[in-house]
């Protein structure tokens, strides 16, 4: 037991000489140590001077999905099982090319403007712009290099160059530029490199993160790194201010589609109530109808008044023919019937005319004879005047005749006039429905137009901003303990790892122990140093 004990302090003691020795071995080469140490920390110094910061702006939105048309025991349901917003499917679209092309255009990332520094150069962007450049062709890459020299700028792309003096500005086929003050300018270099708007947007796309901020959440965490502080907040910015108009657009599509399809009715309604109007209007004209009820009444009135005339006037064609009958057998000299209803006053008057002739005739018989001259003149007058009786109760009849004809088809017309009016009446009574089912269609259409038109000036973004664009004010990229530190250990490496490899590799005896694990069991009488 006390051979192992001392065996094993034995060792000990051995490993303890020998770290002893590693250690010394190290220490003797540390101006090597420091002077690669002193050489990683300049270098690291070097490269914090020089490197352009990267900064992180960060934002925060909030997804929300509320349906006012769902019934509480459907939010419920949702609620157990899940959270309705699919948060993955909101990332996509915040990170996808439509979304972000549209802030490319909007902020005109396609154009990067870096100044040219001593020690740095630096990204510059909006109003830190001393000039304004527009690049005609924005499909294809360009690169160009501005410097200002004695209140006169020069660019060049290598292959083609312009100057332009104070107050001037310059177009040409690739783009237009205009500069501010020349005096501000002096001495200044830029880079301007424009990109197609397809390289803009995936070069955007790789410096935009969007993260949910749990789980099941409806948080969606934006950030986006780069050289300028400033761009960084404005792309943050404007991402959620085109993702909000987008939302706003998509939601106005059922209300933009249904006013189109209304403003499409519309049309054709108006088109077809004017259709209507005019052949209402055309009918009426053309059948003279203005109120069939009050034509159909006064149609009937003027048949009873014809009815009533035509009646009359075949009471006296009856009389006027038994007179003529009368007239034409009658052969003696007798008082002819008066006053018998006869209403024409020539006939009147010639019967009239006859009948008082004859009673002077018989008044005269009664003393004197026949064979009389006055009263053979008298027959002659009698004679005469029968037969103008004839005549005209002749005339009278065929007076009657085309009266009663006239009568008759002014009856018929009357009575056609009549017989037509139900089926006029149908007529604009069908017109009258067509132009009332336009008409309050139309009324219809244009108050749901009107609807259509406050739900698409009503629609709000199911997005809520919980925190718009900030920047941090320390950089995230390069960190400045993570470079010094990294140097440091570098240059503590690099020496030790050199040696390491050197002894490793060295077979030569150097040291008294290097003789003794050689030759084991040699005994030694002495050393001599060496200096």
């Amino acid at each position: 037991m006390m051979n192992n004990n001392f065996e094993n302090r034995s060792n000990q003691l051995e490993e303890s000489f020998n770290i002893r020795n590693e250690i010394s071995y190290y220490l003797f080469f540390w101006p090597w140590f420091l002077f690669t140490i002193i050489i990683a920390l300049i270098c690291s110094y070097s490269y914090l001077r020089y490197t352009p910061s990267i900064y992180s702006s960060s934002a925060q939105v909030q997804i929300t999905k509320s349906d006012a048309t769902s019934s509480f025991l459907t939010t419920e349901v949702t609620s157990l099982f899940g959270t309705r917003v699919n948060v993955e499917n909101d990332i996509s679209v915040i990170t996808s090319n439509h979304i972000l092309s549209k802030v490319v255009k909007k902020l005109n990332l396609q154009t990067s403007i870096t100044r040219i520094g001593r020690i740095k150069s630096f990204l510059i962007f909006d109003n830190e712009l001393p000039f304004k450049i527009k690049f005609n062709n924005t499909s294809r890459t360009q690169q160009w290099n501005l410097s200002f020299t004695n209140e006169k700028a020069l660019i060049s792309d290598g292959l083609y160059s312009y100057k332009i003096n104070k107050n001037d500005s310059l177009v040409n086929d690739d783009f237009s530029l205009k500069a501010g003050d020349f005096s501000l300018l002096d001495g200044k270099e830029f880079v301007i490199r424009n990109n197609s708007i397809k390289n803009a947007t995936a070069s955007l796309k790789k410096r935009i993160n969007a993260t949910a901020a749990s789980k099941n959440g409806e948080i969606i965490n934006l950030s986006i790194s780069g050289t300028n502080k400033k761009r960084n907040d404005f792309v943050l910015n404007t991402l959620i201010e085109v993702l909000i108009e987008d939302r706003v657009a998509d939601q106005r599509q059922l209300s933009k589609a249904s006013i189109e399809f209304i403003d499409e009715r519309l049309k054709t309604l108006s088109d077809t109530i004017n259709t209507i109007s005019k052949k209402t209007i055309a009918y009426q004209l053309e059948n003279d109808i203005f109120n069939t009820e009050l034509q159909t009444s006064n149609a009937l009135s003027k048949i009873i008044a014809e009815n009533e005339a035509s009646f009359n006037l075949k009471i006296q064609l009856e009389i006027a023919t038994s007179l003529l009958k009368q007239l034409k057998i009658e052969e003696n000299f007798k008082i002819l019937p008066a006053n018998i209803g006869i209403k024409d006053i020539s006939v009147n008057q010639l019967l009239d005319s006859y009948n008082t002739l004859l009673i002077e005739r018989n008044n005269l018989l009664v003393s004197t004879t026949e064979s009389s001259p006055i009263i053979l003149q008298i027959n002659k007058q009698l004679n005469k005047l029968r037969k103008a009786n004839i005549e005209g109760v002749n005339r009278y009849i065929q007076n009657l005749k085309v009266s009663l004809s006239n009568y008759q088809k002014i009856n018929n017309k009357n009575m056609s006039l009549i017989a037509s009016f139900p089926e006029k009446g149908y007529t604009m009574r069908t017109l009258s429905r067509e132009f009332k089912f336009s008409e309050d269609l139309l009324v219809f259409l244009s108050q749901r137009k009107e609807e259509a038109s406050i739900s698409y000036v009503s629609v709000l973004p199911n997005l809520k901003v919980l925190s718009y664009g900030v920047a941090n004010n320390s950089p995230i990229s390069p960190n400045t303990n993570t470079i010094y530190f990294g140097g440091l250990a570098i240059g503590f490496l690099i020496p030790f790892s050199i040696l390491y490899l050197l002894k490793i590799l060295d077979t030569k005896i150097n040291t008294r122990e290097d003789l003794e694990k050689g030759l084991p069991g040699l005994s030694i009488l002495g050393e001599v140093p060496f200096d």
